[in-house]
């Protein structure tokens, strides 16, 4: 319990230290603002600590969705260094993070530093190997952003540019959250997996729930952004493979719903009221 409680105390520290650096939100992200968990081999973490903003980088802290997976990643690093040093020979595993602000253009730009500290110490013209023209690889320097693999990004927008990056550099990236399903293309994504299905699994399932209740005629409520876009397409395809199910119409959310005005909610509800024997609704 001792041990439990340290390795809490340490992670929930180290993230506080990492959120006060990013926590000016009209500079961020400054040039030199990261973090890193030093280690003798580095794994990159994109996280959407803040959330988007119309006018500003970035918008306010997300404390549920980046913050809390940030000091999931920091305390699994504590646990595997702590309990299973063994399986690393006596290396130990660090971390480098950036907060992505859930813009595409934003995680890509910070992703550069993944890269870039591979190879900060050396002149682009001095190779470890002079016949090969090899760069030597500088990520197990103390202070290095350089890493061997990259965890994240939550966002499929951000994730398809970011692996676009690091494929480059045979950097492997794994998502977390990201499901569009561009990101199943191996020649384009061929360094890029992730732990959580396709949205054309997600879509094929709720086709399934249409079939199991009979409803025949349904609306689609959908999030206007890449994530939902990709999903209502998805929904006019399967619909054309079952001629019994037809799709009455279909409503776009505004991405940032949550910060619209309530009636912007109820214009869709009347419009959803136009169809009354559409008894299925889409979400």
């Amino acid at each position: 319990m001792r041990y439990f409680i340290a390795s809490v105390f340490n992670s929930i520290f180290i993230s506080l230290i990492f959120d006060i650096l990013i926590a000016t939100i009209e500079n961020w992200p400054e040039k030199d603002k990261i973090g890193v968990y030093e280690g003798d081999i580095k794994i990159g973490g994109i996280f959407m600590v803040h959330d988007r903003h119309d006018s500003l980088i970035c918008g306010d802290i997300f404390t549920e969705i980046g913050i809390q997976q940030l000091e999931m990643m920091i305390y699994a690093l504590d646990i595997v260094n702590q309990n299973f040093s063994h399986l690393l020979h006596g290396m130990t595993l660090g971390g480098v993070f950036v907060d992505d602000c859930d813009r595409d253009t934003v995680g890509v730009e910070r992703s550069l530093e993944f890269v870039r500290g591979k190879f900060s110490s050396h002149d682009s013209q001095e190779c470890s190997n002079k016949q090969g023209g090899a760069m030597k690889d500088d990520s197990s320097k103390k202070g290095s952003t350089g890493v061997v693999g990259v965890i994240g990004a939550a966002s499929s927008v951000v994730s398809i540019q970011v692996a676009s990056l690091l494929r480059l550099f045979s950097i492997p990236q794994v998502s977390y959250w990201s499901t569009s399903p561009e990101l199943s293309n191996k020649e384009r994504f061929d360094y890029f997996m992730r732990t959580v299905p396709s949205d054309e699994a997600q879509v094929s399932v709720m086709f399934d729930i249409i079939r199991f209740f009979n409803w025949t005629y349904v609306q689609v409520v959908y999030e206007d952004s890449n994530y939902g876009l990709k999903a209502s397409n998805h929904i006019l395809e399967m619909e054309k493979q079952y001629p019994d199910i037809c799709v009455a119409q279909q409503l776009a959310l505004p991405r940032d719903s949550q910060r619209e005005r309530t009636g912007v909610y109820d214009n869709i509800f009347r419009r959803m009221l136009n169809f009354k024997n559409a008894r299925g609704k889409y979400l």
